[in-house]
């Protein structure tokens, strides 16, 4: 539960970092739906303790719009690991590419012409994929 991962935090000091302003939201929203009014999770909860990566990154290339976890690690040429819209999955590939750009203030994204050649389209059609298929009809 959240009180015993501030128990473990204890007195260090830190920062939350998450792609967009979703988690703080949804933790808000279970906060105040289950009337905790906990001193140590209101700490945990200040905004200022939060940082939205999705804004930084958006900030930092100069994209006028919010770019979703599985394109910045496109633009980043970081392969995803686990599943896209898993909480630890995004935590972890959100800590990837916060590691890389946080490592390498000179750090550039790949250029559109790099992500064609490294997003290889597929080359087999349905027919091809069906084809050794003996499909009956009762």
């Amino acid at each position: 539960t959240l009180i015993h991962m501030l128990d473990w935090l204890g007195d260090r000091q830190y920062q939350i970092f998450a792609w967009s302003e979703n988690d703080y939201l949804q933790l808000s929203h279970e906060i105040k739906s289950k009337n905790l009014d906990d001193e140590e999770i209101q700490n945990f909860m200040k905004k200022e303790r939060w940082i939205d990566y999705q804004k930084v990154f958006g900030t930092r290339f100069e994209i006028g719009r919010a770019v979703s976890l599985e394109e910045a690690l496109l633009l980043c040429d970081i392969d995803p690991e686990g599943k896209l819209h898993d909480g630890l999955d995004d935590a972890w590939n959100t800590a990837k590419i916060i590691e890389e750009l946080e490592l390498n203030p000179d750090f550039q994204l790949i250029s559109e012409e790099q992500q064609e050649v490294n997003s290889q389209p597929l080359k087999i059609n349905l027919g091809e994929l069906f084809s050794g298929l003996n499909i009956t009809f009762a």
